[in-house]
């Protein structure tokens, strides 16, 4: 269910479905909560699930066209707040990993748990430099492009791509830039041993980041490894991915967590 709630002077949109322990999902910038759509299918006979549109993207607004690391984080802690969520677990997706990293160490009463899908402490591959900094280049030139192929990165179907494709479209492309600049600056590893909630990091294989991702992460002292084998973008793998965060889950809560 589409609701929304006020947040900074402008309405922050989130779908709400299912009960019991809440999993907020946080998005990579500018794709929206849309993105989570097979997580939200699935979890919610099991879970409560939300999917939050960070200000600026999709269908939220924003007050701002620069946005910073801290500042999201601040902006999950308020959704938090509005909503008065307890015992959340923060549930992100490549870039989103930063806010919910950020949250987790500047908030952890809040934040119970983290599951981070292809998240990074850090970028530091200069291919990983190079793809952020291409998708700046090309959402200041080419915006329609970008948003093509995107949504073709992250999915293979066609009907969701479409979805997928009509949201990104609704982004603030200043914002959504600024969040890029924000994750080439991103470098919580000095901090990791700080954050000890239990924490899931999901990766793949084959992935080009997936050495430096879980040698980062695992510095987390409360934090497991899964690794998904194939190739290929692990969201797709949605299955696979499901199946991993409902163990987790099950685990925090058989531990009161």
């Amino acid at each position: 269910m589409l609701k929304h709630v006020m947040i900074n002077g402008k309405y922050t949109y989130y779908e709400d479905e299912g009960k019991g322990t809440p999993i907020l999902f946080l998005h990579p910038p500018g794709v929206g909560r849309k993105i989570f759509r097979y997580q939200s299918a699935y979890l919610k006979h099991k879970f409560r699930i939300i999917a939050i549109d960070l200000s600026g993207s999709g269908d939220s607004g924003s007050c701002l066209s620069r946005i910073s690391l801290k500042e999201r984080a601040e902006e999950v802690f308020f959704f938090i707040k509005k909503l008065g969520l307890e015992n959340v677990h923060l549930a992100a997706y490549s870039g989103g990993c930063a806010i919910a990293l950020t949250a987790a160490l500047r908030f952890p009463k809040e934040v119970k748990a983290l599951i981070l899908i292809e998240g990074f402490a850090r970028v530091e591959q200069r291919l990983h430099h190079y793809l952020y900094k291409a998708s700046i280049k090309m959402l200041e030139e080419r915006e329609e492009l970008a948003i093509r192929l995107i949504s073709s990165h992250l999915t293979n179907d066609v009907h969701l791509r479409e979805i997928l494709k009509n949201h990104m479209r609704k982004s603030d492309i200043q914002v959504w830039i600024s969040d890029y600049r924000n994750l080439l600056e991103f470098n919580i590893s000095p901090h990791l041993k700080e954050i000890s909630v239990p924490s899931l990091v999901i990766l793949g294989v084959k992935s080009k980041f997936a050495a430096k991702s879980a040698a980062l992460c695992n510095e987390m002292p409360g934090s497991k490894e899964v690794i998904i084998k194939g190739s290929g973008l692990i969201l797709k793998k949605w299955e696979k991915v499901n199946g991993e965060i409902a163990a987790f889950m099950k685990t925090t809560e058989q531990h009161g967590i």
